[in-house]
Protein backbone atom coordinates (compact mmCIF):
# COMPACT_ATOMS: atom_id res chain seq x y z
CA UNK A 1 0.00 0.00 0.00
CA UNK A 2 1.44 3.44 -0.64
CA UNK A 3 1.12 6.00 1.52
CA UNK A 4 -1.24 9.38 0.63
CA UNK A 5 2.09 12.16 0.32
CA UNK A 6 -0.48 14.92 -0.58
CA UNK A 7 -0.50 17.70 1.29
CA UNK A 8 -3.02 18.29 4.11
CA UNK A 9 -4.37 21.35 2.39
CA UNK A 10 -5.13 19.04 -0.74
CA UNK A 11 -6.82 16.45 0.70
CA UNK A 12 -9.31 18.94 2.61
CA UNK A 13 -9.98 20.78 -0.89
CA UNK A 14 -10.50 16.78 -1.88
CA UNK A 15 -12.67 16.64 0.70
CA UNK A 16 -14.54 20.51 0.18
CA UNK A 17 -15.49 18.99 -3.79
CA UNK A 18 -16.50 15.50 -2.67
CA UNK A 19 -19.21 16.92 -0.23
CA UNK A 20 -20.08 19.65 -2.39
CA UNK A 21 -20.23 17.66 -5.63
CA UNK A 22 -24.14 17.88 -6.10
CA UNK A 23 -23.66 21.39 -6.44
CA UNK A 24 -22.33 22.37 -10.16
CA UNK A 25 -21.29 25.65 -8.65
CA UNK A 26 -18.53 24.27 -6.56
CA UNK A 27 -16.25 23.49 -10.44
CA UNK A 28 -16.30 27.30 -10.23
CA UNK A 29 -13.02 29.30 -9.02
CA UNK A 30 -12.22 32.96 -9.11
CA UNK A 31 -8.69 33.07 -11.00
CA UNK A 32 -7.03 36.78 -10.34
CA UNK A 33 -3.81 37.29 -12.64
CA UNK A 34 -1.87 40.63 -13.65
CA UNK A 35 -2.74 42.42 -16.70
CA UNK A 36 -0.44 43.78 -19.34
CA UNK A 37 -1.27 46.94 -17.38
CA UNK A 38 -0.17 45.56 -14.37
CA UNK A 39 -3.52 45.88 -12.73
CA UNK A 40 -5.30 42.74 -11.63
CA UNK A 41 -8.09 41.12 -13.68
CA UNK A 42 -10.23 38.62 -12.15
CA UNK A 43 -12.51 36.48 -13.98
CA UNK A 44 -14.35 32.93 -13.20
CA UNK A 45 -12.89 29.41 -14.74
CA UNK A 46 -13.65 25.93 -14.30
CA UNK A 47 -12.21 23.85 -12.27
CA UNK A 48 -10.84 20.60 -14.45
CA UNK A 49 -9.37 18.42 -11.49
CA UNK A 50 -5.75 17.63 -10.23
CA UNK A 51 -2.61 17.45 -12.17
CA UNK A 52 -1.55 13.52 -12.39
CA UNK A 53 1.30 14.52 -9.33
CA UNK A 54 -1.96 16.36 -7.41
CA UNK A 55 0.08 19.51 -7.14
CA UNK A 56 -1.66 21.85 -9.83
CA UNK A 57 -4.91 22.81 -10.51
CA UNK A 58 -5.99 23.03 -14.05
CA UNK A 59 -8.26 24.92 -16.43
CA UNK A 60 -8.80 25.36 -19.95
CA UNK A 61 -8.63 28.75 -21.52
CA UNK A 62 -7.90 30.08 -25.30
CA UNK A 63 -4.49 31.01 -26.52
CA UNK A 64 -6.10 34.39 -28.21
CA UNK A 65 -7.78 35.24 -25.21
CA UNK A 66 -6.57 38.13 -22.93
CA UNK A 67 -6.08 35.55 -19.90
CA UNK A 68 -3.74 33.51 -22.10
CA UNK A 69 -1.78 36.62 -22.28
CA UNK A 70 -1.37 37.95 -18.96
CA UNK A 71 -0.21 34.44 -17.83
CA UNK A 72 1.95 34.66 -20.47
CA UNK A 73 3.79 37.80 -19.46
CA UNK A 74 3.14 37.08 -16.19
CA UNK A 75 2.32 33.47 -14.64
CA UNK A 76 1.65 34.47 -11.29
CA UNK A 77 -1.62 33.92 -10.30
CA UNK A 78 -4.14 33.21 -7.72
CA UNK A 79 -7.36 31.33 -7.47
CA UNK A 80 -9.96 31.60 -4.52
CA UNK A 81 -12.73 29.44 -4.35
CA UNK A 82 -15.74 29.37 -1.82
CA UNK A 83 -17.59 26.42 -0.77
CA UNK A 84 -21.26 27.83 -0.05
CA UNK A 85 -22.08 24.99 2.09
CA UNK A 86 -19.26 24.22 4.86
CA UNK A 87 -18.60 27.56 4.36
CA UNK A 88 -14.41 27.50 3.56
CA UNK A 89 -12.84 29.46 1.20
CA UNK A 90 -9.62 28.54 -0.31
CA UNK A 91 -6.98 31.31 -1.25
CA UNK A 92 -4.27 29.44 -3.44
CA UNK A 93 -1.21 31.03 -4.88
CA UNK A 94 1.27 29.98 -7.36
CA UNK A 95 2.77 30.02 -10.68
CA UNK A 96 0.85 28.86 -13.99
CA UNK A 97 2.11 26.60 -16.60
CA UNK A 98 1.04 25.93 -20.06
CA UNK A 99 0.71 22.08 -20.04
CA UNK A 100 2.10 19.47 -22.47
CA UNK A 101 0.20 18.15 -25.82
CA UNK A 102 -0.35 14.56 -24.02
CA UNK A 103 -1.67 16.47 -21.17
CA UNK A 104 -3.71 19.07 -23.75
CA UNK A 105 -4.99 15.88 -25.78
CA UNK A 106 -6.17 13.95 -22.73
CA UNK A 107 -8.53 16.94 -21.19
CA UNK A 108 -9.77 17.51 -24.53
CA UNK A 109 -10.93 14.31 -25.32
CA UNK A 110 -12.70 14.22 -21.75
CA UNK A 111 -14.52 17.23 -23.03
CA UNK A 112 -18.37 17.52 -23.67
CA UNK A 113 -19.24 18.42 -27.25
CA UNK A 114 -20.37 22.10 -25.83
CA UNK A 115 -17.42 22.78 -24.16
CA UNK A 116 -15.09 21.95 -27.04
CA UNK A 117 -17.60 24.03 -29.18
CA UNK A 118 -16.61 26.95 -27.18
CA UNK A 119 -13.20 26.60 -29.16
CA UNK A 120 -15.06 26.64 -32.11
CA UNK A 121 -17.16 30.19 -32.36
CA UNK A 122 -13.98 32.49 -33.59
CA UNK A 123 -11.80 34.58 -31.69
CA UNK A 124 -12.58 36.15 -27.77
CA UNK A 125 -13.99 39.78 -28.49
CA UNK A 126 -14.37 39.19 -32.18
CA UNK A 127 -17.97 41.12 -33.27
CA UNK A 128 -20.58 38.63 -32.48
CA UNK A 129 -22.30 37.71 -35.83
CA UNK A 130 -26.19 37.60 -36.49
CA UNK A 131 -26.72 34.10 -36.46
CA UNK A 132 -24.79 31.49 -35.18
CA UNK A 133 -24.30 27.83 -36.94
CA UNK A 134 -23.01 24.91 -34.15
CA UNK A 135 -20.07 23.58 -35.58
CA UNK A 136 -19.77 19.35 -35.12
CA UNK A 137 -16.19 18.51 -33.53
CA UNK A 138 -15.30 15.57 -35.60
CA UNK A 139 -11.24 15.83 -34.96
CA UNK A 140 -10.41 14.41 -31.72
CA UNK A 141 -7.37 16.86 -31.38
CA UNK A 142 -7.91 20.26 -29.70
CA UNK A 143 -7.73 22.99 -32.32
CA UNK A 144 -4.21 25.01 -31.59
CA UNK A 145 -5.55 27.93 -29.42
CA UNK A 146 -6.62 25.12 -27.21
CA UNK A 147 -4.83 25.24 -23.96
CA UNK A 148 -4.74 23.53 -20.51
CA UNK A 149 -3.27 25.64 -17.63
CA UNK A 150 -1.66 23.51 -14.62
CA UNK A 151 -1.52 26.27 -11.76
CA UNK A 152 1.12 25.09 -9.52
CA UNK A 153 0.27 25.82 -5.82
CA UNK A 154 2.95 27.29 -3.54
CA UNK A 155 0.79 28.65 -1.07
CA UNK A 156 -2.39 28.11 0.44
CA UNK A 157 -4.85 30.26 2.77
CA UNK A 158 -7.55 28.16 4.15
CA UNK A 159 -10.75 29.74 6.07
CA UNK A 160 -13.64 28.22 7.92
CA UNK A 161 -16.62 30.44 8.94
CA UNK A 162 -18.86 27.43 10.09
CA UNK A 163 -16.58 26.45 13.26
CA UNK A 164 -13.32 27.27 14.94
CA UNK A 165 -11.61 24.86 17.19
CA UNK A 166 -10.65 25.66 21.09
CA UNK A 167 -13.27 27.96 21.37
CA UNK A 168 -12.29 29.98 18.40
CA UNK A 169 -14.80 31.30 16.09
CA UNK A 170 -13.41 30.59 13.01
CA UNK A 171 -10.36 28.51 11.69
CA UNK A 172 -7.59 29.75 9.42
CA UNK A 173 -4.55 28.02 8.31
CA UNK A 174 -1.67 29.02 6.67
CA UNK A 175 0.33 26.73 4.06
CA UNK A 176 3.58 27.65 2.79
CA UNK A 177 6.17 25.21 0.46
CA UNK A 178 9.69 26.21 1.57
CA UNK A 179 12.75 23.89 0.41
CA UNK A 180 9.74 21.97 -1.90
CA UNK A 181 7.99 20.53 1.63
CA UNK A 182 4.50 22.20 3.02
CA UNK A 183 4.39 23.86 5.88
CA UNK A 184 1.53 24.84 7.88
CA UNK A 185 0.73 27.70 10.62
CA UNK A 186 -2.90 27.91 12.43
CA UNK A 187 -3.48 31.76 12.57
CA UNK A 188 -5.86 33.90 13.69
CA UNK A 189 -8.51 34.95 11.06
Amino acid sequence: MTKDVRPSWHQRLSRSLHLSRSKPESRYVQLATVGADHKPQNRTVVFRGFDTNGGALRFITDKRSAKFTALYNNPNAEICWYFSGSREQYRLSGCCKFASEKEKNSVWKSLSESSKRQFLWGEPKSKLVDTYTPLSITDETPPAHFVLVNVVIENVDYLNLKHGDQGYPHTREIYLKINNEWHCEKVIP
